[in-house]
Order: structure tokens, then sequence, then C-alpha cells
């Protein structure tokens, strides 16, 4: 199969999940919800280095960014890094850093310059 031939929602459903919920996986990747939140993910991980991916998430206001982190390390632009103790959880956890600090940060549409995480 080619990649142009996987289903949108790969990686965001599994195979065994309902109908329904393949489909809301493929709605939020046409709707753009999934590159702003990797926007958002990535943008927090450059601003704050280090961080574990709780601390990042308790930063910018959202609930989790775990799934994001995992896709962007896969991308190629963050590194999960040496664990620590988390400050949220209390529990060792993952850090993440950007892999190159030179590139600049992704601008979403949705985000302003008052609430520069909102999506």
């Amino acid at each position: 199969m080619s990649e142009e031939e996987l289903p949108l929602w790969r990686g965001l459903a599994r195979r065994s999940d309902p109908e329904t919920s393949k489909l809301a996986a493929e709605g939020v990747v046409l709707d753009g919800t999934v590159q702003r939140s990797k926007a958002l993910a990535l943008n927090a991980v450059r601003d704050h280095p280090g961080q574990t991916a709780r601390e990042l998430a308790e930063r910018i206001g959202v609930r989790s960014i775990h799934r994001r982190l995992t896709e962007l390390d896969r991308d190629g632009v963050v590194s999960r890094c040496e664990p620590r103790r988390c400050a949220i959880t209390g529990r060792k956890a993952a850090t993440w850093r950007p892999v190159d600090n030179s590139v600049k940060p992704i601008k979403p549409e949705a985000q302003s310059e008052d609430r520069p995480y909102s999506l």
C-alpha cells in the first residue's frame, strides 16, 4: 500500500475501532486540528526545552500532548531525551528537546500574540 492509499485516520484510530472513531480521526486530520496541535507542541518544546510532556501541556494549557510529541519525534523535529522527575506528576518521565533550534517556530493560523498556545 502506497503512502497515498493509507487511510487518513492511520495512527489516530485502531483498525479494530468502530467506524465512528475512524471518521472522527479523519475529521481532525482534514480540519487541521492535528497540524495545529503539532505546531503548538513543537513551539512549546522550542520555547521550553527539557520539559516533560505533562509540564509542557500545563504550560500551554492543554490536557495532553503526549501523542503529538511522539509524532514530532517520528518526524525528526524533536527528540525524547533524558528522563527526570516530573514537577507535575512526581514520576520519572522523558524530557523533550527540539532537534534544531535554528528553525523558526510554526505559527498556526489560530495563534495570536496574546495567546501564543491557543488552538
